[in-house]
């Protein structure tokens, strides 16, 4: 089974398979923190805030980490959120105060959402794909950058990078690839989330790059607020607007 082949501390780590009449049960190990999607909201209203730079530093890393191995070895993942992600906390104290820097970060649902790049090659074919098929060859490795970077932003900021109830509108925004942020965040947040937010796939950092960009190999204690002189952008009461086109 390809699970067996992934050895990262992020991603699950398989034990068992067992077998039934009906179906198959893919045993990993044991992760007690729950899902990331669950964390946040709680965290939330306990501290009526989003997670701030150094939590959102030190998920990244993992997750970025574990993409790196995820796209070197020819998978990717059909749709990634924060209920993708489950936690693992060293203690009940770490889990309770919501200890988030102190949380290891796991890849869930790795063997119902994974899906080869090899395979998707071979759906585009003359015979043409079924529906489903159809959907997965829509899946890149960019693509799921966009994945997390819009994950990245909402757990940050706390609500969607893009968002309207017109669904027309909610297009345009993403395609005129425009987004704010507070211009309380530092400059090396807000060139990450650029990073990763770029409409234009081929623009987007690839999870090598970003395993190497500033804001996770830098300590957050040196981080410099946005520099509004060198990102000349339109800036409002509700922060900075960045077009990622």
């Amino acid at each position: 089974m390809f699970l067996k082949s992934f050895e990262h501390p992020n991603i699950p780590k398989f034990i068992d398979l067992k077998k039934t009449k009906l179906n198959y049960f893919i045993v990993t190990k044991y992760y007690n923190g729950g899902k990331l999607w669950k964390a946040f909201e709680k965290y939330k209203e306990k501290y009526g805030k989003p997670f701030s730079e150094e939590i959102i530093q030190h998920l990244m890393r993992q997750i970025i980490s574990a993409f790196k191995i995820i796209h070197k070895k020819k998978f990717l993942y059909k749709t990634f959120t924060m209920d993708s992600i489950l936690l693992n906390y060293e203690t009940e104290e770490d889990k309770e105060n919501f200890n988030l820097t102190n949380a290891q970060v796991i890849l869930s649902d790795c063997s119902s959402t994974f899906i080869e790049i090899d395979r998707i090659m071979l759906m585009d074919s003359p015979s043409g794909p079924n529906d489903e098929e159809l959907e997965c060859l829509k899946i890149t490795k960019a693509t799921n950058i966009w994945f997390i970077g819009t994950m990245c932003y909402e757990m940050l900021i706390g609500k969607p990078a893009f968002d309207s109830e017109d669904m027309d509108e909610l297009v345009k925004k993403v395609e005129e690839g425009s987004y704010s942020v507070p211009t309380k965040l530092s400059s090396e947040v807000v060139s990450f989330l650029n990073g990763m937010l770029q409409y234009e796939a081929q623009r987007r950092l690839t999870a090598d790059q970003l395993s190497r960009h500033e804001f996770l190999t830098k300590n957050v204690k040196d981080f410099k607020p946005i520099d509004l002189q060198k990102v000349s952008k339109k800036v409002d009461e509700k922060g900075l607007n960045i077009n990622s086109k």
